[in-house]
This record gives structure tokens, sequence and C-alpha cells, in this order.
């Protein structure tokens, strides 16, 4: 789910989606077939809905989804018109094939906004929590905690039902556990540690608009609790959503500023719109605190300052601290971009048989495919003077995306190339 910036919702004629699904008037969609899943909405806050709720849906088997470009509004075809009076919605979906579900939701002006919703169904998912977005996310993101402890309020059916959930996510059964979650919501709705672990589960499943969506309605209930924001500033980055995240954590970081943690997500974002002072400032008592750091926390911490090394052109540094960013588990151990990284601090060092293994690392650890490190393998191979292979690792450089590779480095491939091309014609 995007928040409602740029989403515009209008009303809709009520159509018949080509799978077959018709609209129901008692809030649910029926068609003949099927098995039933069921929507809950939830209110920003974990409030009682007391309104109707109105929205637009529309369906398509996954395998055909998957490569269509997602609406920024409800206009067009294919979109059923629908609402329900008691926060719950029913659809049967068509049998033996996975569906990709999108919601429009009509915002109400005053407690939630537009909210779009992306879901993809599985066998095992038989409830799906619905999160209307908080009107206050479309300013800005503050951490503004409550004074209450809403999990100390929390019956023990519902925590006992998020132990299901746990195990169930554990054991990789995602569309349990997050029925399992749902339950437990449904139970006691301000569950704030619940929500965290769903956003938490939406997280490592890859799936990180579910995870904002769960994250934000933690943070709209106001608890104390700081860890939904600080998930809720990681998940931002992960999205590319540097300034709302910067925005987050430096608000929690002021309010919690014993929480060394915050540092190292709050630092990735000031790296990545190239705030790099700003981000070395912020990771110094990271890094005094470096050998108290969980294993994951230390990689992440080293990877960002091997950048800043490398930046500052402290290419031993660089190969120091990403090296050991890559013994750490964490978000960094063998990734394509720790071993890019390593490779080019050996390239400066003119360290080429190091400079070559993790290059050809990177390449192996993004299974293959064409991209940045293939153009450092050409730049090595020319200096080596191995013209061909030079050549081959800079066409295969030339098939990457454009979006995956900035203007200058295409520039200078083919420029390099041309050069090796030419070379190779007059060689006797």
């Amino acid at each position: 789910m995007r928040r409602s910036a740029g989403l515009h919702f209008v009303p809709l004629v009520i159509a018949v989606l080509s799978c077959g699904v018709a609209l129901a008037q008692s809030g649910s969609a029926v068609p003949e077939t099927g098995r039933l899943l069921t929507l809950h909405f939830f209110q920003p806050g974990g409030e009682k809905i007391t309104r109707s709720i109105n929205f637009a849906f529309q369906m398509a088997p996954v395998q055909a989804a998957s490569g269509a470009a997602l609406p920024r509004t409800v206009t067009g075809g294919g979109w059923t018109r629908a609402s329900t009076n008691n926060a719950i919605f029913q659809l049967t979906l068509p049998t033996g094939k996975e569906q990709r579900i999108l919601l429009g939701i009509d915002g109400d002006g005053r407690r939630y906004a537009d909210t779009l919703v992306i879901l993809t169904t599985s066998k095992d998912l038989s409830i799906y929590p619905v999160f209307l977005t908080p009107t206050e996310v479309t300013g800005e993101n503050r951490y503004r905690p409550g004074t209450n402890s809403y999990d100390d309020q929390v019956p023990a059916t519902a925590k006992e039902v998020v132990t299901l959930a746990l195990k169930a996510g554990d054991e990789g059964r995602l569309g349990q556990a997050i029925t399992e979650f749902s339950r437990a919501l449904l139970i006691a709705p301000r569950f704030p540690s619940a929500l965290n672990q769903l956003g938490l589960l939406y997280y490592r499943n890859g799936r990180l608009n579910e995870a904002v969506t769960a994250f934000n309605q933690a943070v709209s209930i106001r608890d104390r609790a700081p860890h939904p924001y600080l998930n809720l500033g990681v998940t931002l980055n992960r999205l590319g959503q540097y300034v709302e995240s910067i925005r987050l954590l430096t608000s929690l970081l002021e309010a919690n500023q014993e929480m060394t943690r915050i540092r190292i997500p709050l630092a990735e974002a000031l790296v990545q719109i190239q705030q790099w002072d700003a981000a070395v400032e912020m990771l110094q008592p990271a890094m005094a605190e470096m050998d108290k750091l969980p294993p994951d926390l230390q990689s992440e911490t080293r990877f960002i300052i091997a950048r800043t090394m490398f930046r500052e052109e402290r290419y031993r540094a660089t190969v120091r601290e990403v090296t050991q960013a890559l013994a750490n588990p964490g978000p960094w151990s063998n990734t394509p971009s720790a071993w890019l990284l390593l490779g080019r601090a050996h390239l400066e060092l003119k360290q080429d048989k190091e400079a070559e293994a993790a290059l050809i690392k990177a390449t192996e650890t993004s299974g293959g495919a064409p991209g940045v490190p293939h153009f450092y393998l050409g730049q090595l191979y020319a200096r080596q003077n191995q013209i061909e292979r030079a050549i081959k690792a800079l066409e295969t450089f030339q098939k990457t995306g454009r979006e995956e590779s900035d203007a200058a480095i295409q520039q200078e491939a083919r420029s390099l190339l041309s050069r090796l091309r030419n070379e190779l014609k007059t060689r006797p």
C-alpha cells in the first residue's frame, strides 16, 4: 500500500469482474463456487467503525496480474463498487487460482484517508486485515507516543492466538499466520505488539507495502512502545522513502537517545540522500558500542561506514569494514551491493585478483543478471589488456536496464567499449 498521496477515488458504476465475481448487496461478492475470504476493516487508532465504508475492488489471477501496472485511481473498467456497514466484506474466490486483489477505499475526510490496498491470496488465507490510512499520514510523520501500554490490557485469548500466528509464520505458512493475526486483532484491535509482529511478518516476506500499513496501524494507537516507529522507518528506507524515514526516525531518536539502533537506519537514509557527514556523525555512538550490537546491526553499521570511507577515498578502510560486514549475519551478508563495493575498493587499490573475485561474486549473488559489476569487470580486464574479456563484460553491462545504472557509467562504458573495439581491429 502506498499512502494516499497521488490517489484519487471517485464513484463508479457497479461492474461485473471478468473472472465472474458479481456484487452482492449483503456485504459480499459471491460467485457460484470457490473459497471464502473475509476482509475486516480497521480504523486508525483501533477505534470501532460506526459508519459505512465505501470502496471499489478488482481481482485477477496472480500470474495474469504480475506484469500489469498498478492503477493510481479507481477510474476505468474492471472495478466493482461496494460498501459495508459492519466493517466486514466477504469475497468468494475462484477455485484453483490465487488472486491479486486491489481495494480502493474512499476516505471519510476525518479519521482515515483514501486507501489503496494490494493483497495476494494463498490457499491458507481466510481472513485479511485491511488497515485504513490515517489522515495525518498525509502530513508529517512524528514520534508522538501515548502514555498507555495497551499490550497490558489485551485479553489472554488474543495473546494465545498471536502465539499461533507466530508459529505459523515460523513454519512458512504465511496465509495462516495473517489469518491468526487477524483473529487476534478482532479480539483486541488495540494490540500494538501483534501489529508490530504482523508488520515484521510482511517485511520478512518482502511485502513491504503491507508492512507499512501494519506499522502505521500500530503507530496510530499511540502506545508508548517505540518499536513500531523504528520498524516503520526501516521499511520506508527499503521503499526508498528516505525523507519520510529521516523525519520519523529523527523525532524517535530525540525522545529515545539511549536507543543506539535507531541511528543505523537513520544513517542509512542520510547516506541515500548524500548527507555523508551527517551520516558519519549519526553513527559515532553506534561505532563506539559496536561490540555490544547484535551481529545483524554490526553488519549494517559496518556497511554504511564502508560506503562513507569509499567516498572519502579511504579504500583500505573500505575493504576492512565491508569485509567485516560480509562476515556477520545480517542485511548485507553475501549481497550484491556489498560484494560490488568490496570489488570497487580492491580495484582502486590495484588489487586485481581480489577485485575480480569480489566483482564475480557480486554477479553471482545477483543471479548472474547483467549489472554494474560487469562494467567494473570490463574496466579491470581493459587495464590488464585482456581486450576480448573486457569487451564481453562491457557488452553484458549494456544489457542492464537504464534504471539500474546512472547515465555517467553508461556513457563511460560506451566510450571504453568503442576504444577497445578499435584497438582490437588494429591488432595484427
